[in-house]
């Protein structure tokens, strides 16, 4: 298992996440638009909450199909926040982020499909015993074959 994150403090978070379960992970600090893995040398890839903070998601959705192996699959964890407020820790970049606020589920199996994915699937997230108080919106997986 490898855990990856552009961000050495949300690394420093996962580590001792891990060392606490007992998992044995290797984390990278790399960028998931860029990802320097070998090809063909993954059989499932998970994200969750990461496609609306990215400049290019369309780059990371090509990294990940080319890092999978035939046949491997790939999961989003993705919402739609809608018109999420301007904070300030996003000001510089807000306008850089495409998806910023998240996207209905539809667009984003759309955006995967057009990717070269196959399979593509949406399952709801709103299932009240998945929760510790229900969502105030949409969440969804999108799951896809390479």
């Amino acid at each position: 298992m490898t855990g990856v994150d552009v961000a050495p403090a949300m690394l420093a978070e996962a580590r001792i996440k891990a060392v606490a379960q007992g998992l044995d992970v290797h984390f990278m600090e790399a960028d998931v638009e860029a990802l320097d893995m070998p090809n063909a040398s993954l059989d499932l890839i998970v994200e969750r909450h990461v496609l609306w903070t990215l400049p290019h998601p369309d780059l990371a959705l090509d990294a990940w199909r080319r890092l999978l192996r035939p046949d491997g699959r790939l999961v989003l964890i993705e919402g739609h926040w809608g018109a999420m407020e301007r904070r300030d820790e996003y000001a510089e970049i807000y306008d850089r982020l495409p998806l910023f606020g998240g996207r209905p589920h539809e667009e984003i199996a759309a955006l995967v499909r057009a990717r070269g994915y196959s399979s593509v699937a949406v399952e709801p997230l709103m299932d009240p015993e998945l929760w510790t108080e229900p969502p105030a919106h949409p969440r969804y997986l999108v799951i896809a074959m390479a």
